[in-house]
This record gives structure tokens, C-alpha cells and sequence, in this order.
């Protein structure tokens, strides 16, 4: 089964065009990717009652905290 895979993705890879659209898709993934990470955070397996502390350095010495309640 392995074997039919390599061949597969040879025979893609082989195809005229194939290194452009995968250099879109990782430009695109990349730009995907450093949008959630610069404006989002997401903690899992929070309780209640747990504490999360965040600090925020931007080079002014801004400090933003949190507690999940």
C-alpha cells in the first residue's frame, strides 16, 4: 500500500505546475497560520476555578492577567 502511495505522489509531483501550487499552498498556510497564532489564544482542559496567568510584553512593559472564574 505504501508503494501506491509513492508512485501516486510521484506521478504528482512530476506533473508541469506542481511545485507553483505547492508553494501557493504554503504561502496560503502560512499566512492562515500567522493570523490565529498573532491574534488569538486557546486554552483547553480549563476548569472552573483554574488559574491562567498571561503576560503581554510589546516592549513597553504592558502586563494583562486572567483568571478563568
Amino acid at each position: 500500500q505504501s508503494q501506491l502511495i509513492l508512485h501516486a505522489a510521484k506521478d504528482v509531483v512530476s506533473e508541469e505546475g506542481s511545485q507553483e501550487l505547492l508553494d501557493n499552498v504554503r504561502d496560503r498556510i502560512d499566512e492562515i497560520e500567522s493570523l490565529h497564532r498573532t491574534r488569538e489564544l486557546t486554552f483547553k482542559d480549563v476548569d472552573q476555578g483554574d488559574r491562567i496567568n498571561v503576560t503581554v510584553d510589546k516592549g513597553g512593559g504592558n502586563i494583562l492577567g486572567g483568571r478563568i472564574v
